[in-house]
């Protein structure tokens, strides 16, 4: 929109927007703006300085709903203080020496829709007519004491429309550190000096509408008799250091922090100097916001905290919080597993797993074979692997899972021999039935049986610590795999336990039998 000045001219008037006088919106062309209000007559008013005009736009929509509310400027005038509202409320300055000013309307939908009219300021009469002001009464408190401040308000009555502004000053001071300042809020704030000598001071409050009915409120001034000297500043004294947050317990590898404040009169310094006491690992740290870290090496249980006076160190205060051992997430790693490498045809051997991992993990497994091509080759439930006679795969896979988590397993390769014929197994074969192990020589006395065992024992270890191949009574061979074996070596502590275990039984056996005969 271009700002334009309009000129007091019949042609003027002639040549700006269509013009409705009428009260109420109409429904015309599109976004029609149209200015009235009291006097307003052929797009122009009359208004003398200090004297107020309320006007209004009238926006005619061009379709429902459109926004019909206007913005208003005024243009030509001479003063600051002639200005028009929001509301359309023109006020024309004491000080106004334009001859006229514009007042413009623009749609705030469709800027380029407006409408002005033309106030004319003064008449032949060039001096000013102030608003016809009846009362103005101001409030505050009657009396202050020097160097202490008051409020004061005015209420300004008067007849007509009129503005509603003020200015505030005072009289009868001596000091120059006496003022009074308007507030946002139309009053104003006494501030009477520490030196002022008057005995009363006139606060007054005069009205823009008419600036010759002043109102005004005389106030009377207390002073001290002695002059009120100076406290002696307190001497800084620190009474005590108290924690605003205790902690129970830090897990290693983690922080915490602490809140203490020092307590005093005066002055005083309220600086703390943090430390740990008790503490074993250079680790564990805190620093000068109390801000505690524990160290993953910790050995302590309980330190303790201690919050210091800078200013005074034997004013202090102490808290004992517990070390705890971070949580060890319970998780499945790895299955461990190891037994015999070979078995024969038509023979049985044991494999050994279990589950590893940390946390109190389930170690129990399950087991399947594969790669088989008889049905007779199987593996139970505790690992026992019997070879089908029948079998014709050079090697089968046993694979033992986690029970607790069945994505984690390891799988064994067995290599299938074939069943060795000698004398003694082609006489077995005619029997149909299977071989019977071989049973120890009964034993001489008791301290033979059992050195028997522990000798026994300590062959089955010795065996198991080389990795040696051992044959066993079925006729399969079973290796136990040391640390790094590719077949996994997490389990020579149990194929020692299971050797051992088995050498006992052959001993009780022999046992039952001398007593038998």
């Amino acid at each position: 929109m271009t700002k334009r000045k309009i000129v007091k001219t019949a042609a003027a008037i002639a040549m700006s927007l269509v013009i409705a006088i009428t009260p109420q919106v109409g429904v015309k062309a599109a976004s029609v703006v149209s200015v009235t209000g009291d006097g307003v007559e052929n797009g122009g008013a009359v208004v003398k300085p200090g004297q107020t005009i309320q006007l209004y736009a009238n926006v005619i929509p061009d379709y429902d709903g459109e926004d019909t509310s206007v913005s208003w400027a005024v243009y030509g005038n001479e003063s600051n203080n002639t200005f028009v509202t929001e509301d359309g409320l023109l006020t024309i300055g004491l000080d106004e020496t334009a001859e006229g000013v514009s007042v413009l309307a623009s749609s705030n939908s469709t800027p380029d829709s407006e409408e002005a009219v033309y106030i004319e300021t003064k008449e032949n009469d060039p001096t000013p007519t102030y608003a016809d002001i009846t009362s103005v009464t101001v409030s505050g408190p009657d009396s202050l004491a020097a160097g202490t401040s008051g409020n004061f308000t005015v209420d300004i009555q008067g007849n007509g429309i009129f503005e509603k502004g003020r200015t505030w000053s005072v009289e009868g001071n001596t000091s120059t550190d006496t003022t009074i300042v308007k507030n946002s809020d139309g009053s104003a704030t006494l501030h009477v000096g520490s030196d002022e000598t008057a005995d009363t001071l006139t606060v007054i409050a005069t009205p823009l509408a008419n600036p010759n009915v002043p109102g005004s409120k005389t106030v009377t001034i207390t002073h001290n008799e002695e002059p009120i000297e100076p406290e002696e500043p307190e001497e800084p004294t620190i009474v005590r250091v108290e924690f605003d947050k205790g902690i129970r317990f830090i897990v290693k590898g983690s922080s915490d922090t602490y809140i203490a404040e020092v307590v005093g009169t005066g002055d005083y310094d309220p600086t703390i100097v943090w430390s740990l006491i008790g503490n074993t690992s250079e680790g564990s740290t805190i620093d000068e916001n109390g801000n505690v870290f524990i160290a993953a090496d910790e050995t302590a249980s309980q330190i303790t905290v201690r919050a210091a006076s800078k200013a005074d160190p034997d004013k202090y205060a102490d808290d004992i919080f517990e070390v705890l051992e971070p949580e060890v997430e319970t998780k499945v790693t790895d299955v461990q597993i190891g037994g015999a490498s070979e078995i024969k045809k038509g023979s049985s051997d044991r494999i050994l797993g279990r589950a590893v991992g940390t946390g109190d993990i389930d170690p129990s497994v399950t087991w399947t074979v594969s790669g088989n091509t008889s049905k007779d080759t199987t593996v139970d439930a505790e690992g026992n692997v019997t070879v089908g006679k029948d079998e014709t795969a050079k090697a089968i896979t046993v694979t033992a899972t986690s029970v607790q988590d069945p994505t984690v397993s390891t799988s064994w390769t067995v290599t299938i021999k074939e069943e060795e014929k000698s004398e003694e197994s082609e006489e077995s074969t005619n029997t149909d039935k299977p071989d019977t192990p071989k049973m120890p020589e009964k034993p001489s006395t008791t301290e033979e049986s059992s050195k028997t065992a522990d000798s026994t024992a300590q062959n089955n270890e010795s065996t198991s610590t080389a990795a040696e191949t051992q044959t066993t009574a079925s006729g399969s061979t079973s290796t136990v795999p040391k640390t790094g074996d590719s077949q996994n070596a997490g389990t020579w502590g149990l194929m020692g336990i299971v050797s051992t275990a088995l050498a006992a039984a052959f001993v009780a056996m022999g046992k039952r039998k001398a007593k038998a005969e």
